[in-house]
């Protein structure tokens, strides 16, 4: 779902400790790094994805992380990172 606003600063970060709190779920973690990536928040979306551990997603998550991460190195200027 997409907000017609961005969040504020307290809301982004409590959007944040999703993946902190969630770790051993990449599917929160890949959802939360949408989310910032969407709002321009690229760096912080890069290093939840980075952070992202437990269980290894399905088959559609994992392909939406490697794309997220490709644009996101793109974005900084820089050669994806795979796990």
């Amino acid at each position: 779902a997409r907000c017609e606003t961005a969040p504020n600063t307290a809301e982004f970060a409590e959007i944040e400790q999703g993946p902190r709190l969630f770790a051993q779920h990449a599917v929160v973690a890949y959802g939360v790094a949408l989310a910032l990536a969407r709002h321009e928040k690229k760096a912080e979306a890069a290093a939840v994805l980075a952070a992202c551990a437990g269980d290894p997603p399905d088959d559609e998550t994992l392909a939406g992380m490697a794309r997220l991460r490709a644009e996101l190195a793109t974005a900084a200027g820089r050669a994806p990172v795979h796990p």
